[in-house]
């Protein structure tokens, strides 16, 4: 992966390599319907993805199958101290978003949440798996990442398969993988 000074062009970047792509605003109704039909009933309403697309330039990646049809998603968003602190707090609602706990792209953040991940078939499950794994590895590694499993198969990937833990309310995490850079 090349770095670029461009903090969105490095995280397309290396979700790119993991087949995974941003979806454009014209998808996000698409979206939210593989979410609710995969996950929950209860997801982000579309301006809530709209609002997190818009902050990150980045956050909504989908899996797109060879004729088009898209097959898994994950959405993720950087968080402002804000944001962090309303996480920890127990205030951090995903499903009424406030643009003031998403930090933009080249602001700083404090911490990562991962508001969905979604897939239809396993090509786009390691898709995203990966592509949240080499985030955490690379672009983004100086940041603990968050998130909660809403089914019990999304639970696993993120216990069994990424390795992270679970805090308090349900709250499961992963620390930094790597300490800051020395600037």
């Amino acid at each position: 992966m090349t770095c670029s000074n461009d903090f969105s062009a490095n995280v397309v970047a290396c979700v790119r390599a993991c087949g995974l792509r941003v979806a454009t605003p014209d998808e996000l109704p698409d979206v939210r319907k593989l979410a609710t039909d995969l996950i929950s009933p209860q997801v982000m309403p579309l301006a809530g993805l709209r609002m997190v697309l818009r902050q990150t330039r980045w956050g909504i990646l989908v899996f797109e199958e060879a004729d088009g049809a898209l097959t898994g998603t994950l959405a993720m968003a950087r968080l402002t101290d804000k944001g962090h602190e309303a996480l920890l707090a127990g205030c951090f609602n995903p499903l009424a978003p406030l643009a003031r706990h998403y930090a933009r792209s080249g602001d700083p953040a404090s911490a990562v949440y991962v508001l969905a991940g979604a897939a239809r078939n396993r090509e786009a499950a390691r898709a995203i798996v990966t592509a949240c794994t080499r985030l955490q590895e690379t672009v983004m590694a100086e940041l603990p990442f968050f998130g909660r499993a809403v089914t019990a198969a999304g639970r696993r990937v993120l216990t069994e398969r990424m390795h992270w833990a679970e805090t308090t309310g349900g709250l499961l995490w992963s620390p930094p993988r790597r300490q800051e850079r020395a600037e």
